[in-house]
C-alpha cells in the first residue's frame, strides 16, 4: 500500500494501472491506428472511475476551470440543436462529447492520485511508449522511402499521408514528454528528443504536425515560464485568433484567386484554399449562432 499527499490509500490497480495503460499506448496507437485512441481513453475511464469510487468519491482534484469549460461546450452544443442542420446529430455528439469528457477526467483523476513510486513507473511506462510510437514512425517513414508503399493504411499518390494523424499525434504528446525529461533533470535528453522529433516531422511534410509542435511549444515555454498566467494568456490568445481567423484570411488572401495564381502550390493546399473559401462564406451566412454542432457536413452546397 502508498499512500498519496493526502492519505488517500492507493494500489497498483486500477490506479495507477488505468494511467499506465493509457501511457503506453497512446504513443504506438495514436501512429498505426489513431481512431483508437477513443477506445483507449473509454478503457482507461472506467478504471479510473473505479479508482474514483474506491477513494471515496473526491471531487478536491477537479479543475474548475476545465470541467467549467466541457460544461459550457455540452450546453452550447446542446442548445445550438435548436437551429442546427441536423438537430438530432448535434444532441447527440453534445452528449458523446459529455461522455468522452467524463472518462477523460477519470483518466487525469488516475494520473492525479498517483504516489512519488508509481508515478515514476507510470512516466517511465509513458517514456517507453513514446520511444515506440516514434519509433514507427520512423519505421513507416523509411519504409515509404524505399519502397514507395505504405506499412498501414491506404494512400492515393503519397504513402506518407497515411502517417499523418499519427505525426499530430506524436507532436501532441512531444512536449508533455520533454515536461517529463526536464522534471527527471535530464534536460540534454530532453533537448535531443524534441530535436530529433521535430526533424522526422520535418521529413513527413505534415504541416499539422509542424504547426501542432509548435503551439505545443508555445504552450510549454508560457507554462514554464509564466505559470498559471502564461497558459491563462496564450489561451486567451488562441481563442482571439480562432474567433478573427476566418476575417483576417478573408481580408489577406481572396482564396479563389490565390488559389487560380498558384498552380505551383501542392494540390492539397489549393484544395484548402477553396475549402476555407466555402467556409468564409458559410460562417457570413450565420455568424453569431453558427450552423450548430455537427453541422458542417450538412451545410447546403448544391452550387458547389
Amino acid at each position: 500500500m502508498k499512500r498519496d499527499p493526502l492519505g488517500m490509500q492507493i494500489r497498483w490497480w486500477p490506479t495507477a494501472g488505468a494511467a499506465a495503460i493509457v501511457a503506453l499506448l497512446a504513443g504506438p496507437l495514436g501512429v498505426v491506428a489513431p481512431m483508437s485512441l477513443t477506445p483507449l481513453v473509454l478503457i482507461g475511464g472506467v478504471l479510473g472511475f473505479r479508482a474514483w469510487w474506491e477513494a471515496g468519491k473526491p471531487v478536491d482534484w477537479l479543475s474548475a476551470p476545465v470541467v467549467g469549460a466541457l460544461a459550457v461546450l455540452v450546453a452550447w452544443g446542446l442548445i445550438s440543436a435548436l437551429w442546427a442542420v441536423r438537430p438530432g446529430g448535434a444532441a447527440w455528439l453534445a452528449f458523446r462529447l459529455a461522455g468522452l469528457g467524463a472518462f477523460g477526467l477519470a483518466v487525469f483523476f488516475a494520473f492525479a492520485r498517483l504516489d512519488g513510486d508509481a508515478r515514476d513507473a507510470v512516466e517511465k511506462v509513458s517514456l517507453a511508449g513514446f520511444g515506440g510510437g516514434v519509433a514507427l514512425l520512423a519505421a513507416g517513414l523509411v519504409y515509404a522511402k524505399i519502397t514507395g508503399d505504405s506499412l498501414w493504411g491506404e494512400f492515393d499518390q503519397d504513402p506518407l499521408t497515411t502517417m499523418n494523424n499519427g505525426a499530430v499525434v506524436t507532436s501532441l504528446l512531444l512536449w508533455p514528454v520533454t515536461a517529463m525529461l526536464v522534471r527527471r533533470g535530464l534536460r540534454p535528453a530532453a533537448v535531443a528528443v524534441v530535436a530529433a522529433v521535430l526533424g522526422l516531422l520535418w521529413f513527413l511534410a505534415s504541416g499539422a504536425a509542424l504547426l501542432a509542435a509548435a503551439a505545443g511549444g508555445a504552450a510549454f515555454l508560457a507554462a514554464r515560464l509564466g505559470g498559471k498566467g502564461g497558459v491563462l494568456a496564450l489561451g486567451v490568445l488562441l481563442a482571439l485568433s480562432t474567433v478573427a481567423a476566418p476575417h483576417v484570411i478573408d481580408g489577406a488572401t481572396h482564396f479563389r484567386q490565390a488559389a487560380d495564381r498558384a498552380p505551383s502550390l501542392p494540390t492539397s493546399a489549393q484544395h484548402r484554399l477553396k475549402m476555407w473559401a466555402f467556409a468564409v462564406e458559410r460562417i457570413a451566412d450565420k455568424p453569431i449562432l453558427g450552423w450548430g454542432l455537427d453541422g458542417s457536413r450538412s451545410i447546403p452546397q448544391e452550387k458547389r
